[in-house]
C-alpha cells in the first residue's frame, strides 16, 4: 500500500504542479517583457512632454538652406512617440477689428514679426510653438522670433517691425479621455509697434510707415473623439488655433501690402544708433516692467512698460504727467477721461493708456484698477532726417524710397527737378509733388504732370483724385480730370498695348507691376496688370499675379489671381482667357535674381496659334 501512495503522490494535476515548483526561465523572461511593453505603452500616453520652446527661438530667412531658414533656439524633443488617433469639430466664432492711420508715402512694413506669448500653460505654448512654425514657413518673413511667456528681447537690439501677440483669457476642459470638450476664449493682437494706443498723430517728422492695430478675439469650442498621447497633448487643438490665427493675420498684412506697397532698401541714416531712454523716476514708483526697448526705423529708441492692475488710471497718468512737467515736458491741459496721455519734447514722445486700450467692455467699472502701458519714443530730429533725404537725391537712390519722403521734397525742390531731369518718373506721388511744385512757374508742365498722375492712380491704385488732386485742377484750368487712359496718355507713360491680337515682349521685374492696355469693350477700358511674385515654401515658388481691370463711369472693377511657374526658361507661364474665344498666352525666361522677360501672345476668337501666325504687338519702325 506504501508503494500505491507514493506512486499516487507524483499524479497531480497542472494547477498543482504550478503552485508545487518554482517559475522556470521561461516564464520570467515573458513577465519581464509584458511587464516592459506594459510601462512603456504607460510611458508614451503619459510620460513624454510636448514639444515646446524653451526659450526665444529665430527663424531667419536662408536660401541656401533646403528649408529656406537658418533657426537657433532651443525646442524640447523629448525621447517618446508624438501620436495621436483623434477626430477634432471645433466652431471658432471670432470678433476681430482694425484699424490704420497713413498718410501720402507711408509703406507697410511687415518683413520682420516678433511673437510674444503672453500665457505659459502647456495649451499656450503648444498653440505659440505652431504659430511661429506656420508664419516661419510662409516665406513671407525676413525674420521671425518667437518669445514664450516672461521672455523678451535684449535692451539696444533693432526691434522688429511688426508685433503679435497670444494670450489666453478663459479656457475650460471637460469629458472623459477618448471624448474631451474644450471651450475658451483666446486673444490676439497685431500692431507695428508693440501694444500700440488706438490714439494716432502724425506730423512732419513722423516716419512714412503705417501706423495699424489689430485686435482679434477667438471664442473656441471644439469636441475631440479618440486617444492622443502625453507627447501630443492639445496637438489638434493648437494646430487648429494655430491655423485660425495665421490665416487671419497673414490675410491682414496681405490686404496692407497690396493698399500701400512695402519699402525698398533704406539706407543706414534712416536707422539710428541706439540711445537709452532717459531713467524716468515714476517707474520705479509704479512698479512697471519693461517688454522692449531698442531702435527701429527712424528711431533711436521706443521703449515699453506696463503696470500691475494695482491703480486706477486717473491716478497713474497723474503720477507720470507730473513727474514729467517737472522735466520740461509739454503736457496736455486735459487729459482725455482719464486713460490717456501724450507728452511731448522736442523729438520725444511719451504715452500712458490702458490695456485693451480702445476696448470697452459694457458695465465695466471706470475707477476699477487698471494695466497700464508707458512709451516712450524718440525720433529723429529735424536736421538728421533733413540730411537723410539729401543724401538719398544726391546716391540716386531708387524712386520708390524717394517716393516715401514725399512729404519732405518741399525742402528740396531743385535736388528734386535734377532727379527727375535724368531720369521720368514711374509713380503718380512722384507726378502728383512735381505738379505741386510747378503750378506758380511752370503751369503747362504742372497740367502734363497732374494728368500722368491721375493716370497712374486709376491704373496702378484703382483710385479717382482726391480733394488735393481735385482742387489743384481746377487751380491749373481742368474742369474734370478723365478716368480712362487715351493711347497718347498711354505711349507717354510707356504702357505696353496689346489691344489687338499680337505678341508683344517685355521686362518686369519682381513685385513690379507692369500694365497692359487691352482696349475697350461694352463695359469699359480694360487692363491687364502682371506682377511677378516670389512665395518661399510655395510650389511654384515665383509666379505672377495676373490683375484684371475694367475703367468704367464712376468707377473700375477687378479681378484678382496667381499662377504660373517663372522658374523654368523659354517656357509657357500660364493660359488666360481674356473672353470667348480670346486667349492670352505667357511665356517666360528667367534673366536674373529679381528680372523676368515675358513674352505676350493674344490670340483672336478661332485663331490657333500653334498653326495661325501671331503678328507683333510692337513690330520694328521702318527704316
Amino acid at each position: 500500500m506504501s508503494s500505491d501512495l507514493g506512486e499516487h503522490s507524483k499524479q497531480t494535476t497542472p494547477d498543482q504542479t504550478v503552485t508545487a515548483h518554482p517559475p522556470t526561465l521561461r516564464r520570467w523572461v515573458l513577465f519581464a517583457l509584458l511587464t516592459l511593453a506594459v510601462s512603456c505603452g504607460l510611458y508614451v500616453l503619459f510620460g513624454p512632454k510636448p514639444r515646446t520652446a524653451e526659450g526665444v527661438v529665430v527663424a531667419t530667412a536662408d536660401e541656401a538652406k533646403a528649408s529656406g531658414y537658418r533657426q537657433e533656439g532651443e525646442i524640447s524633443d523629448s525621447w517618446g512617440v508624438e501620436a495621436a488617433a483623434t477626430k477634432l469639430e471645433s466652431t471658432r466664432n471670432v470678433m476681430a477689428a482694425h484699424s490704420s492711420a497713413s498718410s501720402g508715402g507711408d509703406r507697410m512694413f511687415a518683413r520682420t514679426l516678433a511673437i510674444y506669448n503672453l500665457d505659459d500653460d502647456l495649451l499656450m505654448q503648444r498653440v505659440g510653438l505652431e504659430v511661429f512654425e506656420r508664419l516661419r514657413d510662409s516665406g513671407k518673413f525676413e525674420r521671425v522670433q518667437y518669445l514664450p511667456a516672461g521672455k523678451r528681447l535684449p535692451d539696444g537690439e533693432r526691434l522688429p517691425e511688426a508685433f503679435l501677440t497670444l494670450d489666453k483669457r478663459e479656457w475650460n476642459e471637460s469629458g472623459l479621455p477618448g471624448n474631451r470638450r474644450f471651450e475658451g476664449k483666446i486673444l490676439v493682437t497685431a500692431s507695428d509697434r508693440f501694444q500700440r494706443s488706438s490714439h494716432s498723430y502724425q506730423n512732419t517728422l513722423s516716419p512714412p510707415q503705417l501706423s495699424y492695430r489689430w485686435r482679434a478675439e477667438i471664442d473656441y469650442t471644439a469636441t475631440q473623439l479618440g486617444i492622443e498621447t502625453s507627447g501630443a497633448r492639445y496637438q489638434a487643438v493648437s494646430r487648429d488655433l494655430a491655423k485660425e490665427i495665421t490665416e487671419r493675420l497673414t490675410k491682414l498684412l496681405d490686404e496692407k501690402i497690396s493698399e500701400h506697397g512695402v519699402p525698398g532698401e533704406l539706407p543706414e541714416p534712416f536707422y539710428p544708433e541706439y540711445v537709452e531712454p532717459p531713467a524716468f523716476d515714476f517707474l520705479a514708483e509704479l512698479k512697471a516692467e519693461k517688454w522692449i526697448d531698442g531702435p527701429l526705423f527712424m528711431a533711436p529708441v521706443v521703449a515699453v512698460w506696463q503696470t500691475p492692475a494695482v491703480r486706477v488710471p486717473s491716478e497713474v497718468l497723474a503720477i507720470v504727467s507730473r513727474s514729467l512737467a517737472e522735466a520740461d515736458w509739454d503736457i496736455p491741459e486735459s487729459i482725455s477721461e482719464g486713460n490717456y496721455l501724450r507728452a511731448t519734447k522736442g523729438n520725444q514722445v511719451f504715452e500712458v493708456f490702458r490695456e485693451n486700450d480702445g476696448h470697452y467692455v459694457a458695465g465695466e467699472d471706470a475707477e476699477a484698477p487698471r494695466s497700464m502701458y508707458l512709451v516712450y519714443h524718440r525720433g529723429m530730429g529735424v536736421k538728421e532726417l533733413d540730411e537723410a533725404v539729401r543724401r538719398l537725391f544726391e546716391e540716386r537712390a531708387d524712386e520708390s524710397v524717394l517716393v516715401m519722403f514725399q512729404n519732405h521734397w518741399y525742402r528740396h525742390q531743385e535736388l528734386v527737378e535734377e532727379y527727375f531731369s535724368d531720369q521720368a518718373p514711374t509713380t503718380a506721388e512722384s507726378w502728383l509733388q512735381l505738379a505741386r511744385f510747378r503750378k506758380k512757374r511752370d503751369p503747362d508742365a504742372a497740367r502734363e504732370a497732374l494728368l500722368r498722375a491721375n493716370a497712374l492712380q486709376w491704373v496702378f491704385h484703382h483710385k479717382s483724385a482726391d480733394s488735393s488732386m481735385k482742387k489743384l485742377a481746377k487751380d491749373l484750368g481742368i474742369e474734370r480730370l478723365p478716368q480712362d487712359i487715351s493711347p497718347e496718355m498711354m505711349e507717354a507713360l510707356g504702357f505696353s498695348d496689346l489691344r489687338e491680337p499680337g505678341e508683344l515682349e517685355l521686362t518686369v521685374r519682381e513685385n513690379q507691376p507692369a500694365a497692359i492696355g487691352l482696349g475697350e469693350d461694352d463695359e469699359g477700358q480694360r487692363w491687364l496688370l502682371l506682377t511677378p511674385i516670389r512665395r518661399h515654401g510655395v510650389h511654384p515658388e515665383r509666379s505672377l499675379r495676373i490683375q484684371m481691370l475694367t475703367l468704367r463711369k464712376g468707377g473700375w472693377s477687378q479681378s484678382d489671381q496667381t499662377g504660373g511657374d517663372l522658374t523654368k526658361h523659354d517656357s509657357r507661364a500660364l493660359t488666360h482667357r481674356l473672353g470667348d474665344g480670346d486667349e492670352l498666352q505667357v511665356f517666360s525666361d528667367p534673366l536674373d535674381d529679381d528680372r523676368y522677360r515675358l513674352t505676350l501672345q493674344r490670340t483672336a476668337p478661332e485663331q490657333d496659334p500653334e498653326t495661325d501666325p501671331v503678328p507683333s504687338a510692337n513690330p520694328p519702325a521702318a527704316d
